[in-house]
């Protein structure tokens, strides 16, 4: 897909597939086994699911700083 379509195709189909809603640790560290895995992968793929990963990483520390919900 990399190689055929354009990266703005490439950003729509990892936004919409990333599990970024799951907000939970066994997400990201499902997203970190990916990317050891697939070290190869097309470097514009490796650099969304690392911006997503990102954004996750994110949410997650927010959510501690937060508390449990009252």
């Amino acid at each position: 897909m990399w190689d055929e379509r354009s990266i703005q195709i490439g950003i729509h189909v990892v936004r919409g597939l990333f599990p970024g809603l799951q907000d939970r640790p066994e997400t990201l560290a499902a997203t970190d086994a990916w990317l050891s895995e697939h070290a190869s992968a097309a470097p514009a793929l490796r650099r969304l699911v690392l911006e997503a990963r990102d954004d996750l990483a994110r949410a997650l520390r927010a959510q501690e700083c937060d508390g449990p919900a009252s």
